[in-house]
């Protein structure tokens, strides 16, 4: 049981920011939603320093730079066009950075100040001769093996460490060998965690994290409850249109009758679960088995008129049922029992970025994989 001192005052140390963007040693997201509950109560505050901010937003812009490089070469580009046909717009990569780093730093700013509250340190007031001073003579941070790459950490920890009080501790969650060391073993009111479970035990919330449902036991409930998602389907798409463009556009019509089947994907299912009081919203990716009406007039009955430049039906159109699979991104919201698990789904919807039922959007589908561009088999 953790001391009064750390559960009600705690500071939680900067570190935790890394590792919640950088998702190091990390595998159930159920961790970080319970963090933020925690935050909410007051009882433990984040930490941040302007050079960690920094060092964050670089981490990531990098981590997008590299999969976005392609676009950057001309090959690529090239490339692209002779297989689809759409020409890329020229992307340098100094304007590609610059725009990932202005996204990622509006992002990270949103973070801190809505999830994390954190509160931030200006470490200018810290002279860097002291840090320099202990780096020549191997003395504090630099005492066990002085190394340059740990200027960085040097200068976090002395900024932090002025904080460290006796009401008001700082907890270290890190797996990073650097900061398991003598000198920081030494300093007063601060200690060290590797993992999310030790914290928790630390703070004294161990039995309460153990009520929080992790994302396994969210996924486990849904899958047992197929049918339940199935019918929500049915009552938020059904007669959704959606639309084929291998078909004409102006002379066809599909939409949704219902749902005969929904599937998850077993090895790496795509899932966050959010606890928002005695609800959980689950946001997932799945599979669902749409069965559809369909009408449309044959490409064998179309006539091109070359003057307007559009096709003129000459014959009698085709209708009937099929099933189509559909990938769709929705959002579940779960009731829970006395003890905080998923008992009963009590809502859905489908993200809009796939399929809006409420705009002029229409989701596009293949009809029929077997027509080729031109819908003839």
């Amino acid at each position: 049981m953790a001391d009064r001192g750390v559960l009600c005052l705690c500071k939680f140390f900067w570190i935790v920011i890394l590792i919640f963007l950088l998702r190091a040693s990390i595998t159930d997201n159920t961790d970080f939603q319970f963090l933020f509950e925690i935050i909410k109560t007051n009882k433990i505050s984040i930490l941040m320093t302007e050079m960690t901010f920094h060092e964050v937003v670089k981490h990531l812009v990098s981590r997008e730079l590299d999969k976005l490089r392609p676009l950057c070469e001309l090959d690529f580009r090239y490339a692209y066009k002779r297989l689809t046909g759409a020409l890329l717009s020229d992307c340098k990569k100094s304007a590609l950075k610059e725009a990932l780093k202005t996204r990622y730093n509006d992002y990270f700013k949103g973070v801190c100040a809505s999830n994390l509250k954190a509160q931030f340190l200006d470490g200018a007031a810290l002279s860097p001769a002291l840090i320099f001073s202990a780096y020549a003579k191997g003395e504090g941070f630099f005492s066990s093996e002085a190394k340059k790459e740990q200027f960085p950490d040097a200068f976090n920890f002395e900024t932090l460490k002025a904080q460290a009080t006796r009401d008001n501790p700082l907890i270290l969650v890190s797996k990073d060998k650097d900061f398991d060391n003598n000198y920081v073993k030494s300093c007063p009111h601060i200690s060290v965690v590797e993992t999310f479970s030790e914290l928790f035990s630390k703070l004294g919330l161990k039995a309460e994290r153990d009520r929080f449902p992790r994302e396994k036991e969210v996924f486990a409930f849904l899958t047992k409850h197929t049918d339940a998602i199935k019918d929500s389907l049915d009552t938020a798409l059904s007669g959704a249109d959606l639309f084929d463009d291998s078909l004409p556009a102006e002379h066809q019509r599909i939409y949704i009758n219902n749902f005969s089947a929904v599937e998850f994907p077993q090895d790496n299912p795509e899932m966050s679960v959010f606890h928002e009081g005695s609800l959980i919203r689950a946001e997932l990716t799945l599979t669902a088995r749409a069965n559809v009406y369909y009408r449309y007039t044959d490409y064998d009955s179309l006539v091109w008129d070359s003057e307007d430049k559009l096709y003129i039906p000459a014959g009698d159109e085709t209708e009937g049922e099929t099933e189509i699979d559909l990938t769709l991104d929705i959002t579940l919201s779960l009731e829970t029992d006395k003890a905080g698990k998923p008992r009963k789904i009590k809502g859905l919807s489908v993200l809009d970025n796939n399929l809006n039922m409420r705009g002029n959007n229409h989701c596009f589908v293949t009809l029929f994989p077997q027509h080729d561009e031109y819908g003839y088999k």
